[in-house]
């Protein structure tokens, strides 16, 4: 009776795993498009070859679904040094990014990260890379300059505002 009992066990236990599973697969994408989308508040900091600087106010807005990664508007406030960024649009063809609606592939998508790497069409080398730890995403990115040695490397700690 016993091994009866273990096997309808085991035999359940292995149709809810395969459900469990199959549940998490379907949500990945979902969970990676929630886990990202808002608007994100933080501080950091700004070096690049010649200073660095604390960053007393970075913001950022993005918009992830399964196709589109929007890259909305960005904020830095590191000393006397400010930037606005506005709308950057990435497509999304599984866990790849790419550059608009091209097949130039920039960068990838997880449930917890999202990656670019790629060079403008005026030689500015860009990689990006958000982590998402918690409640927080870390935010790092850095810029290099086409034909000269100068870089910005900005990195913050951001929680969602909204």
């Amino acid at each position: 009776m016993m091994a009866i009992i273990q096997k309808i066990t085991n035999d359940q236990l292995g149709e809810d795993m395969k459900t469990v599973i199959l549940s998490v697969l379907i949500a990945l994408p979902a969970f990676a498009a929630s886990s990202f989308t808002g608007k994100w508040e933080g501080a950091g900091r700004l070096d690049t070859n010649t200073s660095s600087q604390h960053c007393k106010k970075v913001q950022i807005e993005l918009e992830l679904t399964e196709a589109v990664l929007k890259l909305v508007s960005a904020y830095w406030s590191c000393g006397e040094v400010g930037a606005t960024e506005g709308l950057q649009i990435f497509s999304i063809k599984g866990n790849k990014v790419f550059l608009g609606e091209t097949t130039t592939e920039v960068g990838w998508v997880s449930d917890h990260q999202i990656h670019f790497d790629y060079t403008n069409e005026e030689g500015t080398h860009t990689v990006i890379h958000f982590t998402r730890v918690g409640n927080h995403f870390n935010y790092d990115r850095t810029l290099t300059l086409k034909g000269t040695e100068e870089f910005w490397h900005y990195n913050a700690r951001m929680a969602k505002v909204d």
